[in-house]
């Protein structure tokens, strides 16, 4: 074999091991960068033959009052830019309600006591009725407000969704 050819046969090979080496690197240092790692559970899609990240919020809040902690969980719906729809889980009643017509990006846990526009969703008390309500910001510019909805009576994306005489109940968010 000529000593030109060997020579490309090795700067390719040494090409390829370094493209592998820095492939694998950048895939393991992204698990350490995701929000929430602690809150991330992994689900196989069989539709989409891969696995997607669901976010699992479990024994934070006590939305229904009832002394037993709640969960909210976001699914993820395997698009190239995540969106997710939350499920919320009350334990009085050992069911979870899903609201699948609409999605929020980065459902992501904020530590802050005001809300803010970029923040789409956040666990607050916002009337100060000693149990907290669940903020929504649906601020998807690429989608209008989902019918079922607006058959509720609400008119912005912001949602907030409360526990009242034993129910989840949405309205739009009201800032003083």
């Amino acid at each position: 074999m000529p000593l030109k050819v060997l020579s490309r046969c090795c700067i390719l090979t040494i090409c390829i091991f370094i493209s592998f080496k820095l492939q694998a690197q950048q895939s393991d240092s992204t698990c350490i960068e995701i929000p929430d790692y602690q809150y991330v559970v992994e689900r196989y899609d069989s539709t989409l033959q891969l696995s997607l990240m669901d976010y699992h919020y479990t024994d934070l809040w006590d939305f229904d009052n009832d002394g037993l902690m709640d969960e909210i969980r976001f699914i993820s719906n395997g698009g190239a830019h995540c969106y997710y729809y939350p499920q919320i889980f009350l334990s009085s009643e050992q069911k979870f309600h899903s609201f699948k017509s609409f999605y929020i990006d980065m459902p992501y846990l904020f530590e802050v006591d005001e809300i803010n526009a970029v923040i789409p969703f956040l666990v607050l008390d916002f009337d100060q009725d000693g149990v907290d309500e669940i903020y929504f910001n649906l601020n998807n510019h690429f989608a209008s407000i989902p019918a079922d909805l607006r058959s509720k009576g609400i008119k912005t994306k912001r949602i907030l969704i409360d526990y009242e005489n034993g129910e989840l109940r949405l309205s739009d968010l009201k800032l003083k």
